[in-house]
């Protein structure tokens, strides 16, 4: 890794020494530093502990030492030759005081997470951590392109009424607002087929009246099933009137 010792020195306003091998033959150059009383930066973190045991060593080593990482950080790229810049930028970074503290917030994760938001995003998001986690989605529509045909993670629906806490420990409560239930629907289609008002998307929720106003038509097509086809044996599925939000009947799938 390439250093240019001067040009580090002039973007730090101070003469800078190259040392190579600080940790074993100049390793009486760092025990000088430390005596100086001054702060004492070293760029390299791969014998953090070992120059902590020599300071400790050194008798009357008085200097708040501090450590970062230039290599792997800066200057070990094939760029290395035009790293100064950010080497010189993570040296002056690393003789900043330390922040002031903070508030924190301590919190325990059971592994379970709850994603709130379009369908579509919702499952993309879920997929990404879903090995490691234990998904639930929340859908706020259908999103540009809806549910996926399977369905991996079990979700919810519904009007959000109360959202509080924070990561780890917080409490969603919601109103069901639709007779659909997510967690149970297969989707399979069929009411998305059935529907005469085109009132079910994606999502498989169904545009009530308060929804939609435009969907007022309270129709009949969903009060009886058809005749059941003598060949069949599937079992008919559940169709819910899309203008009262009422399940009326059932229809044969297709055979």
């Amino acid at each position: 890794m390439p250093l240019n010792a001067k040009a580090l020195g002039a973007a730090l306003h101070e003469d800078l020494t190259l040392h190579s091998t600080l940790c074993r033959r100049e390793a009486g150059a760092f025990q000088k530093a430390i005596q100086s009383g001054d702060d004492v930066v070293v760029a390299c973190t791969q014998e953090q502990r070992l120059f902590g045991d020599l300071g400790q060593q050194t008798e009357g080593a008085v200097s708040p030492i501090r450590f970062v990482n230039i290599r792997e950080t800066g200057g070990w790229s094939r760029d290395a030759a035009k790293a100064s810049p950010k080497i010189a930028a993570l040296l002056a970074a690393a003789r900043l005081p330390d922040p002031p503290p903070v508030p924190t917030v301590t919190y325990k994760s059971t592994g379970r997470l709850l994603i709130i938001g379009p369908l579509d995003q919702a499952e993309q998001a879920a997929a990404l951590v879903s090995d490691v986690l234990d998904v639930t989605l929340f859908t706020q529509g259908p999103g540009n392109a809806g549910g996926a045909q399977a369905r991996r993670f079990p979700v919810l629906g519904g009007r959000i009424t109360g959202l509080t806490g924070w990561l780890g420990a917080f409490e969603l409560q919601w109103k069901a607002d639709n007779p659909i239930d997510l967690d149970l629907c297969t989707r399979c289609n069929a009411c998305v087929a059935a529907c005469p008002e085109n009132a079910i998307g994606l999502d498989y929720q169904i545009v009530t009246p308060r929804r939609r106003p435009s969907v007022l038509t309270w129709c009949s097509t969903c009060v009886r099933p058809p005749p059941r086809p003598p060949s069949c044996s599937t079992r008919c599925r559940r169709v819910t009137c899309a203008g009262t939000g009422v399940v009326m009947g059932s229809i044969w799938p297709r055979c």
